[in-house]
């Protein structure tokens, strides 16, 4: 399970249990997922460690300091506990899947089973879950960024989606071709936002793209790779004989078949 997950990947859950060798090993127990409570805000990391004395009123920190948590609220495995959405037990020597019928928003995942030996076992996974068609940031986040899906071709576009969780943030965009800046264009977030970026055929090996700002006289960058790999270039070779009853020195016939990442047949040199 991943720490921010798009919806359609988590509609049915699967429950893999190994020995550490990596080999199955049949287990039952528990499993419990519930909602969390997201921040109504967002959280700066702060330039200092959490104390371990308070010198200062809760009420009076967020006075001073607006942006930074006064404690480790920001951190999700610290939110408060909502609603449960799932709590069922299970056995993988019958059955290994799930279907929690999850939501946009964020969740911690509960299991609780026994090793061979009796010794309890118990697991926590914290996690968000975001869908792009709904055109939200998923949780407050200063500055959101995904790309729909990782590898792309030549003839496709990719998809980036922006998101902030703050009124307004401005937002300097770049393109990266052979370490050449391409594209670069400011922009204003409002929520969420789509940007579309063409793939052509010189794109292969891969593109880059960034995403600055600046928030609260701090500054930030984010980037992403848009792989776009050789594939066509990927050949795939196949070996194949007549095998019958042979004389000592009697020659065999060999056939050897190369097609391209679809299929097609395609001019080799041997």
């Amino acid at each position: 399970m991943p720490e921010k997950a798009p919806l359609e990947t988590v509609q049915t859950l699967t429950i893999q249990t190994k020995n550490l060798n990596g080999e199955f090993e049949a287990a039952q127990g528990t499993i419990t997922i519930q909602a969390l409570e997201q921040p109504k805000q967002v959280y700066l990391n702060r330039y200092w460690q959490q104390p371990d004395q308070y010198l200062i009123a809760q009420k009076d920190y967020q006075i001073y300091f607006p942006h930074f948590a006064y404690a480790n609220e920001h951190e999700i495995q610290n939110w408060k506990t909502g609603k449960t959405v799932l709590e069922t037990t299970f056995n993988t020597a019958e059955q290994d899947k799930l279907i929690p019928n999850l939501k946009t928003g964020s969740y911690v995942l509960i299991l609780k089973t026994a090793d061979k030996y009796g010794q309890a076992v118990e697991l926590r996974k914290y996690f968000t879950v975001y869908d792009l068609a709904n055109k939200q940031v998923p949780f407050a986040d200063l500055g959101w960024q995904k790309l729909e899906k990782a590898s792309y071709e030549p003839t496709e576009t990719a998809n980036i989606f922006l998101g902030t969780a703050t009124k307004e943030l401005k937002v300097l965009f770049e393109v990266e071709k052979n370490q050449n800046i391409v594209r670069r264009e400011w922009l204003t977030v409002k929520d969420f936002m789509q940007l579309l970026v063409p793939i052509q055929e010189e794109d292969r090996g891969n593109i880059h793209y960034y995403v600055s700002y600046v928030y609260n006289n701090r500054s930030f960058q984010d980037s992403e790779t848009i792989q776009v790999p050789w594939s066509n270039k990927d050949l795939k070779i196949e070996y194949s004989t007549f095998r019958s009853k042979l004389k000592p020195g009697q020659e065999e016939e060999w056939r050897i078949k190369i097609s391209g990442p679809k299929s097609e047949k395609v001019a080799a040199e041997w």
